[in-house]
């Protein structure tokens, strides 16, 4: 029965699998016919593989054996799937615009491929060209259609509303018509091999600025393809006088969400916290985010301002933030036991992050420090502390030691801790000579 039940789940999570990366792919692939036709081909051809070969190791192993080889096999692909929206998406992707007459291209990096990413940088290349063509052509990702039956199209809302700031056009490549994409395709390979190649990329900033050089430097003083004698860079600025003006108004291409801030002064964006002013707990603010800041806004006024984190789970916090908590809630003070060790003894915060390091419960290594000051003074305890980080120890046991060593070498009066009622007046006793006691008075 466990054999069925097993069957029927790996099945389940096939065609899971199936439709879940069909909806990543489509970023890369399109989302009209010919696109989830070749995932389902895709797909397809990868069952009938694997049950060829499998049959064939079948037939090599027992029973036994073969189950455990099919569960291995439903393992290593459940651990891919896990691994396929990293590996789909948590990656550096090229964005790249080039006008059809001049050649001239622009690019950039960026870090995902949402719907957002695609009108800040056609608004980012608008402003290096220093205009707009008037019509856009794109090929079929969802993040540009919709749907598309035949030649009807329904476009993204977002690049809708950048196409009527601009007032251009929107068009897609026809279908079976290569000669649409193949300057933008020879544009590609001209960065894959001109630029990418043998190049190290170790972070965003670094790539743009390399590659916003190698337009500037290479990519526009470079031949011009179809007409002799001229530069990139010489058509380009010819072309500028038949661009459209860009807006007088400049476009924001922001993602603007409204927020809500939870009791602990955060908010949540793209699966990470950001920190706000205790004063805005539990109110709702306006979120504004651009590929390098997220901005929190209460009506027009600016709360807080943060780089953006492209990680996940991640907290980002302002030190000012967390100050303003500690000064407004009395939970979030250091106890007062810590205050006075600090004031008495001033080197005690090594000691300190030595007991955190160990994994020491500070509460109880403050009150025995505590009951030491107390016992044997400030001056003799913040000389064992200071011979206790000198000799690498941390033990509150060893820091007893030694001021017993000092007050010994001093020749204090042994210290005790005598804890009297209130009713009993703090007096100093003068005792008597023990050796009178065993003396009989005398007789008259």
């Amino acid at each position: 029965m466990l054999v069925y039940l097993a069957f029927f789940l790996s099945g389940f999570a096939a065609l899971l699998y199936q439709v879940v990366w069909e909806r990543l792919l489509a970023l890369f692939s399109g989302s009209d016919v010919r696109s989830a036709a070749l995932v389902v081909a895709a797909f397809l051809a990868g069952l009938g593989l694997g049950s060829l070969g499998g049959s064939r190791l079948a037939d090599r192993l027992s029973a036994a054996g073969a189950v455990r080889l099919y569960a291995a096999g439903n393992v290593l692909i459940g651990l891919y799937a896990l691994a396929s929206r990293t590996v789909f998406y948590d990656l550096l992707f090229l964005r790249l615009s080039t006008l059809a007459w001049s050649r001239a291209l622009w690019a950039e990096f960026v870090l995902d491929l949402s719907a957002w990413t695609l009108p800040r940088s056609l608004s980012r290349a608008c402003d290096y060209f220093g205009g707009s063509a008037r019509e856009w052509l794109f090929d079929n990702p969802k993040i540009v259609v919709l749907e598309r039956h035949g030649s009807a199209a329904r476009f993204h809302p977002l690049l809708l509303d950048l196409a009527g700031r601009h007032a251009v056009r929107l068009r897609l490549c026809g279908v079976r018509k290569g000669n649409e994409k193949g300057r933008v395709e020879r544009q590609i390979r001209y960065i894959r091999e001109r630029f990418l190649a043998a190049r190290t990329i170790r972070s965003i900033d670094q790539g743009n600025r390399d590659l916003l050089v190698f337009l500037d430097e290479v990519a526009l003083p470079r031949p011009h393809p179809t007409l002799p004698g001229r530069t990139v860079r010489d058509c380009l600025d010819e072309e500028r006088a038949r661009l459209l003006p860009l807006p007088a108004r400049p476009v924001c291409t922001d993602q603007v969400v409204p927020v809500h801030v939870d009791k602990t002064a955060f908010c949540r964006f793209d699966t990470n916290v950001y920190s706000v002013a205790p004063e805005h707990v539990r109110k709702t603010l306006t979120l504004s985010a651009d590929d390098r800041t997220v901005r929190l806004l209460d009506n027009t006024s600016l709360v807080a301002s943060h780089p953006r984190c492209w990680g996940r789970r991640q907290v980002v916090e302002a030190p000012e933030h967390r100050e303003a908590i500690i000064e407004l809630k009395k939970a979030a003070k250091e106890p007062k036991g810590r205050d006075r060790l600090r004031a008495a003894v001033p080197g005690i915060d090594v000691l300190y992050e030595r007991w955190v390091e160990v994994g020491r419960n500070l509460g109880s290594m403050t009150a025995r420090t505590l009951k030491l000051l107390d016992l044997y003074g400030a001056e003799l305890l913040a000389t064992a502390v200071q011979q206790v980080l000198e000799r690498g120890l941390h033990d509150p046991g060893a820091l007893a030691s030694i001021c017993e060593q000092h007050r010994r070498a001093q020749n204090a009066p042994v210290p005790l801790d005598l804890p009297l009622a209130s009713h009993v007046h703090d007096r100093d006793v003068i005792p008597h000579a023990l050796e009178t006691y065993d003396e009989k008075p005398k007789k008259s």
